[in-house]
This record gives structure tokens, sequence and C-alpha cells, in this order.
């Protein structure tokens, strides 16, 4: 190329090239925005990075005009959050270390996350110098910058410390897993259909649907630092995973049993917004329904029936022995410290992970659906007529509270062994 060449190509990317960088801080304004909307609810998460980030060298609060301890007890009795530009500085922070351990790792040598490296790049330069591209000096640096920004920004400054300590995973390992759900999930499209809605609609809106999106990244991600072998290949993940996701979004509403149909619904209706599109408020009330396609895409595999079969077993378990309820009540507590808080949230995952053995149990005896539970349930009859009892109760009672969940969390984990 020669010189006038390369400054024709120049003039020719002036506006792909600010869009990109427009784009950028459009992603991480959006980020301060969300965060900022449940700051009192991070609160402790907050602290918790701001410490793991003072133990390693990597953060002095008091030039950073960030609270200190003592503040932050006087915050959570006032129930106040960390402001915008705390936000933004700890979103920097988190940024910083993140990619600092990704350039480190192999991460960036993955051959899935070349997309992320060419959407680097204005849409010019990547359809006439795509082999330049792929062969880039800088090519690890610009994939662990891409892969950094994308996690950071939809997930919140604190999102890889929680993983970390959650499941003892390190920075690549949660990116790969990041990355697997981003993908298989297909989120690009959802997050691009809200951010059309631009000056369209509320940013409250915006935020809400961002904010559940948000959360199914948070579980499903943790999903698979827990469930898939490591390291984490991100390509044979996504042809295990990727066309079972598919397939359950389509059909999840013949999936569900009708308890189920109406908590989906009542979640759908959070997010309806004059001009948001009725479609778009569908798909993201029914993600927590289908952030559990990991699960059922395993036993699916794991019996040997197809998907659609392994969901009817799976979301009929749930129904019959009251999961869906006892989740939605454990949701409501609201916890009076950290450690309640973390004990509330436990026991939900750990119901989550009943729901699977039940459903694998019921699988493994033959037959799908509420009538091979029903065979499941004749050969055990003492034990679930407890559990049912047990949960009847608590129905009766109305709003279960951190005991109760306990007690009946250990009888349905009863019904397992047996």
């Amino acid at each position: 190329m020669t010189e006038k060449q390369r400054n024709e190509m120049l003039v020719e990317m002036t506006d792909d090239v600010a869009e990109l960088c427009l784009d950028d801080n459009y992603a991480q304004t959006q980020a301060i925005t969300v965060t900022e909307s449940e700051a009192y609810r991070l609160l402790d998460r907050h602290q918790r990075l701001m410490r793991s980030l003072e133990r390693a060298g990597t953060l002095d609060r008091a030039i950073e005009f960030l609270p200190d301890d003592e503040t932050i007890d006087t915050m959570d009795s006032m129930k106040i959050g960390l402001t915008r530009p705390e936000i933004a500085v700890l979103l920097a922070y988190a940024k910083n270390v993140t990619y600092e351990e990704l350039l480190r790792s192999e991460l960036p040598d993955d051959p899935l996350l070349e997309g992320d490296l060419s959407r680097y790049f204005p849409m010019a330069l990547r359809e006439r110098h795509h082999d330049s591209i792929e062969t880039h000096t800088l090519r690890r640096e610009i994939i662990a910058t891409s892969v950094t920004n994308s996690m950071i920004n939809r997930t919140g400054p604190t999102f890889v410390n929680e993983m970390r300590d959650r499941t003892g995973h390190e920075t690549p390992e949660i990116a790969r897993a990041y990355t697997v759900v981003r993908e298989a999930f297909r989120l690009r499209a959802l997050w691009a259909e809200i951010e059309a809605l631009d000056n369209k609609v509320s940013t409250e809106a915006q935020t809400l649907m961002l904010r559940e999106i948000g959360r199914t990244v948070d579980r499903t991600t943790q999903w698979f630092l827990r469930n898939a072998d490591h390291p984490l290949d991100i390509t044979a993940l996504m042809e295990t995973y990727a066309p079972g996701i598919k397939t359950l979004a389509a059909q999840m509403d013949e999936l569900l049993q009708p308890d189920q149909r109406e908590d989906v619904a009542q979640r759908t209706q959070r997010f309806v917004c004059p001009g948001v599109p009725e479609a778009l408020c569908q798909r993201v009330g029914a993600l927590k329904m289908l952030s559990t396609a990991c699960d059922i895409v395993r036993l699916s595999t794991e019996a040997d029936v197809p998907v659609l079969d392994a969901a009817k077993t799976y979301f009929a378990v749930g129904s019959r022995f009251r999961l869906d309820w006892l989740r939605r009540g454990a949701n409501r507590l609201t916890p009076d410290s950290t450690w309640h808080k973390l004990a509330v949230e436990a026991i939900i995952d750990d119901m989550w992970g009943t729901q699977t053995d039940l459903s694998r149990k019921v699988l493994g005896n033959g037959g799908t659906g509420t009538e091979a539970i029903d065979g499941w349930v004749a050969t055990r009859r003492e034990i679930v007529e407890r559990v049912e009892t047990l949960i009847g109760e608590l129905e009766a009672v109305g709003q279960v509270d951190l005991a109760m969940l306990a007690v009946a969390n250990r009888e349905l984990r009863g019904m397992v062994a047996r």
C-alpha cells in the first residue's frame, strides 16, 4: 500500500473509527448506569473487591477517594451504595487487573476469539486486510483488551472477583466461561436490540432488562465453571450446548408447566413499557427459565434422550416438588447481613442442583415427563409423601424464612439419596 492509498483509507475510515471509540465509551457508561441502579445491593461486593485489590497491592482507597470500611458501614446503615465516580474507578481497576491476567494466559490464542480481534478494527480493514489482522503484531493484546471490555462492561466491576471467590477458578477460565455463555445464548443480539431502543423508551426500562441479562450471565457462567471439564474448551462447549439452548429457547412456552408459565408471564410484565417490543419483553422474561438449559442439555446427553424430553422432565420435577415456589420465596427474603445473604444464595443454588439430580433419577428410571415422575415416586412413596407434606405446610404459612428453606432443602436432598 502506498502512502497515498494509506491516507485515502484513513480518511475513508474516519467515521468507523469514531463509531468504534464511541461504542466503547457508550458501553462503559452503560455499565456504570446498570451498576448504579443497584449500587446498595452490590455494596458488599464492591467492598470485597476493594479489599481484594488492596491485598494485591493494586489499590489505595485514599488516593482514589474510595470509602474505607468504616464509611461503608455507615453507608450500609443508610442503605446507599457507591456513587457513579466511585463505580467508574472500580470499573477501571477491574479492567486493568483483568487485562493483565488474560494477557499472561493462553486465552488470547484461542481461535474462537478471532471474532473479538476482527471487531476491534473498522469494517474497511476487515474486508480488505483480513489476513493482516489475523497476524497483527498486537493480536494477543487486542484480544485481551476486547474480551476484558466485553466481560466487565456487561457484568460490572465485581464479576470476576465474585466468580473467583465462588468457584476457585482464575480469570482466564472465568473469561472462557463468559465467552461460552455470550455466544451460546446469543446475547450480542439481545443487547443490541435493547440498545436500539435508545431515546425511544426510558433508560430505566433498558436498565431493568440489562440487569436481567446480567443475572443470567452470572448464573450460567458459574454453571460452566462448576460443571464443565477444565481447561474449558470454548469451541467444544459451543458445539455441545448452543444447539440445545437454541431449541429450548424456541419452544420454552410449550415445555413449561402451568405455574411456570404464569411465573414467566409475571416476570415478562416487569419489562412491559411503551415502545418496548412485546417479543423482546417475552425473551427477557423467559431468561431465568432458559438459564436452566445447561442442566437440561447435560441431562439429555447423560440419559440419551432428546433435549425436549429432558426439558419436560426437568420442568415437571420443579413444579411437582415446588422447587420453583421455594426459590421464589428465597428470593423474596431480605437478608440482614452478608452471611445471611450468602446462606440464602447457597440454598438457592443447591435447590437448582437438587432439581437436576431428581430429574437424573427420574430419567434413569425410564421414561420422561410427568408419567416418568409418577413411576419413580411409586417406588419411594413414604419419603416423597413426607416431603410433600412438609412443603404443603410451608405453603400454608405463605412466606418462608431461612430456617424453613434449610429444612426443606435437606428433605429434598434426602429424596435424591433414595
